[in-house]
């Protein structure tokens, strides 16, 4: 294959002037002058062909035209013009292909025209040149020839560009491109293709090649591939002197990493409940399959629907949906790309999904206190206060309303040193409907248990047989218990000893608050989730 000449990059294709070309730059043909007192013009290569195969022909990527221009013969001829020396490889139909740069020594003209992109056929080469007369008098030769470039190379998958991980599957086509009917050294006489730096032997299925290449065989790449990768395909012909050889190469990605995942809500560690927000920024090369993106936790996959025009993905679910002994979650994103490589992204999150518990006339209850490695148990005692409202007691126009709440959380049994997790406490409200005919909690979900506040008389300052929203401030415990019985029992247990102080403590069974009924018990002592 002829080296690419240093004057290469001075060439024109499919028209338009180059430095040392003619034309006019649109592809029109340039008359072709003729003045017999002009300068005197020879063709000396390339021959003229008529035959692809009985006559030497211009073989691609680079062909050579040498021209011998001298000064006319008529008596009143002039000297060259040197730089009015063009060469140009046209058609049949007259339009200029190429124009490339010409070179002179002496008076032979050379060129070294870039024929990649002239399509395999027939040919005209022109060499024109114009005297320094005052009335400069032009001459011109042509001769017919062939360009072959070899065979036709045709990849029919993958795309140029593609992404692959693993795998990919070449389907390729070379067939032969004749000069003219009966060219028979336009035949393929063989071809090479190489991928990644890898040389490939494909099979044949019909009249296609078929390569099914494995990035992951290490007999045929020692060395992970990853990145951008080229794959060439070479094919030959059987011309003679010189064989013409076509070449494609197209590039390729090879991507072995599956997506990028970060995890955006909630923190590692955060203590979450109620309906909990999930949102995980995900890119990739190839780029992400939505289908693919699931959140999984306690077992349970829940989609990601992505946010439009963003590479945010998001999903929420209940905590509440989930046992009240699971203390600690683990999610999980996980996401491939559209070549099948997958990732997955976790982190650890501390569930409450348990309402704080609330009452406003709380049962009585007893302080203890560890004295000589024994539990010693107080008197019972109001933990509101004695000047707090109680159930079912008629007060005046002021009452003093108090409330206990303590936090509850999701909470495992059965195992020593289990870490619970609180949220706390953030705001305490009372509810005030002066109305007994009309309830002021209902059951929101038909458990049976008064669940939720009766949307019919929810707070609204424009209709006075609402209810009255009360904001509870903090009171900060204050005040002892009471320990000294002068006659202290010496076995004690909850149920003898209401009324009376024992010192020592049973401890209780009861793992969980039983729900109260609604309508039944006083709306006063249900818990309520707000």
């Amino acid at each position: 294959m002829p080296p690419r000449p240093p004057e290469a990059d001075m060439q024109r294709v499919d028209g338009g002037p180059a430095d040392g070309g003619g034309g006019d730059g649109d592809g029109a043909v340039p008359s072709a002058c003729g003045d017999e007192d002009g300068p005197a013009v020879e063709l000396l290569a390339p021959l003229p062909a008529t035959d692809p195969v009985a006559d030497e022909v211009i073989v691609g990527p680079f062909g050579e035209v040498r021209c011998q221009v001298t000064r006319g013969e008529a008596t009143d001829s002039e000297p060259i013009d040197p730089e009015s020396v063009t060469i140009e490889l046209l058609d049949e139909g007259g339009t200029v292909l190429v124009s490339p740069a010409v070179t002179a020594e002496g008076d032979v003209y050379t060129a070294q025209p870039n024929v990649s992109a002239v399509s395999n056929g027939p040919i005209v080469v022109r060499c024109s040149a114009t005297d320094t007369a005052s009335e400069p008098r032009c001459n011109s030769a042509e001769i017919g020839t062939f360009v072959d470039n070899g065979p036709t190379i045709t990849v029919l998958s993958p795309a140029s560009g593609s992404i692959h991980a693993q795998r990919m599957l070449l389907r390729y086509r070379i067939d032969e491109a004749p000069l003219a009917a009966g060219d028979g050294e336009a035949a393929v006489a063989s071809h090479t293709l190489v991928v990644g730096g890898a040389t490939i032997t494909p099979t044949m299925e019909g009249d296609d090649f078929v390569a099914d290449i494995d990035f992951s065989d290490r007999t045929v790449y020692p060395e992970a591939l990853s990145g951008d990768y080229e794959l060439t395909i070479e094919a030959t012909n059987e011309r003679t002197p010189t064989a013409a050889t076509a070449t494609h190469t197209q590039p390729f990605v090879v991507d072995t990493d599956g997506p990028t995942i970060v995890i955006d809500r909630p923190s590692d560690g955060e203590l979450v409940g109620g309906t909990v927000v999930v949102e995980a920024t995900i890119t990739d090369m190839a780029g992400v399959d939505p289908s693919t993106v699931v959140l999984r936790a306690a077992g349970r996959d829940f989609p990601m629907t992505q946010v439009t025009d963003t590479d945010v993905y998001r999903a929420s679910f209940d905590a509440s949906s989930f046992p009240t002994t699971v203390v600690e979650l683990t999610l999980n994103v996980t996401a491939e790309d559209v070549v099948a490589n997958s990732s997955t992204v976790g982190l650890s999150v501390k569930l409450d999904a348990v309402p704080p518990l609330l009452d406003l006339d709380p049962p009585d209850v007893r302080e203890a206190r560890l004295r000589t490695g024994t539990l010693e148990c107080s008197e019972l005692f109001d933990p509101v206060g004695s000047d707090s409202v109680n159930d079912g007691q008629i007060r005046g126009t002021t009452p003093e309303l108090r409330v206990r709440a303590w936090d509850v959380s999701n909470s495992s049994f059965g195992g020593a040193g289990t870490v619970i997790f609180y949220a706390g406490i953030e705001s305490v409200e009372v509810l005030v409907l002066d109305d007994s005919s009309r309830a002021l909690l209902v059951d929101d979900d038909g458990d049976g248990v008064c669940d939720a506040i009766n949307t019919a008389v929810e707070p609204d300052p424009g209709d006075a047989s609402s209810a009255v929203l009360v904001e509870m401030s903090v009171i900060n415990p204050r005040g002892t218990a009471y320990y000294n019985d002068p006659s202290p029992t010496t076995v004690g247990s909850p149920a003898s000893a209401y009324g009376t102080v024992f010192d020592e403590c049973a401890d209780g069974g009861a793992t969980s608050v039983p729900a109260p009924l609604c309508g039944v018990t006083s709306p006063l002592t249900v818990v309520i989730d707000r």
